[in-house]
């Protein structure tokens, strides 16, 4: 389980109910960790995702 990677998700509107399913974790347990997960990652969960569009 990467920690970054969840709380892009995270960032990205994923609900913890649907990442509990994807990580076979329970949502407690991830409900727990991501407040400890920020503050190891600042800055990965601030605003809304980025979404890159490049044009022709």
């Amino acid at each position: 389980m990467n920690p970054q990677q969840i709380l892009g998700q995270l960032r990205a509107r994923y609900s913890l109910e649907r990442l509990s399913a994807v990580y076979e974790a329970p949502e407690p347990y991830l409900r727990d960790r991501v407040p400890e997960w920020r503050r190891e990652y600042p800055g990965l969960e601030e605003g809304p995702a980025r979404v890159s569009r490049s044009g022709p």
